[in-house]
């Protein structure tokens, strides 16, 4: 989906678009958009050639837990306060001058052809707000590393507290 750029006004363009979860092509495998994706906010122009984007983004997402495996959701509202600027401003630093990266400059999107793609700012958006770790319960006790039952539903018959006879000698030092 795309915004055409020369057909926003000078006094800005309400956006409010909700999107079906099917058709993203989403990289990862333990990620699944379940609901639409709603896209609410106001596209307005900052100067002639740079526009502004402030709203919201709200999508639900089904993630595979890290830690037991099960398949849980997550609601996801993120504030977005987008700069586009043309592709042609993407200039990065020449070879010799290297350039820190401020606050700022991570809120700055490309467009081209005075068009914005939104399904690419909403995949990049979804993807700059995923937990590096998903968990479904911050309790969760995940799975036994001796037999793999899930322990949030119950409990196994491992034995605990056996050692490693490689590390007998050392227990022995603590004594």
């Amino acid at each position: 989906m795309f915004i055409d750029l020369l057909c926003v006004p000078r006094e800005g363009q309400e956006l409010n678009i909700a999107l079906p979860p099917e058709g993203w092509e989403i990289d990862q495998n333990e990620l699944r958009l379940v609901d639409r994706v709603r896209l609410r906010g106001r596209l307005e122009p900052a100067d002639e050639a740079s526009f502004r984007l402030a709203g919201s983004l709200v999508a639900t997402v089904e993630f595979e837990c890290v830690r037991c495996l099960e398949p849980f959701r997550m609601d996801f509202k993120e504030a977005l306060d987008l700069l586009f600027l043309p592709s042609s401003a993407n200039q990065g630093p020449s070879k010799e001058e290297e350039r820190e990266l401020r606050d700022e400059d991570l809120a700055v999107s490309f467009y081209q052809d005075d068009r914005i793609d939104l399904s690419l700012l909403i995949r990049e958006q979804i993807y700059l707000a995923l937990p590096m770790k998903p968990i479904c319960r911050v309790d969760c006790l995940g799975l036994c590393s001796d037999c793999g039952t899930n322990m949030n539903l119950s409990p196994c018959s491992c034995a605990r507290g056996t050692l490693d006879p490689r590390l007998a000698n050392l227990k022995m030092l603590l004594k």
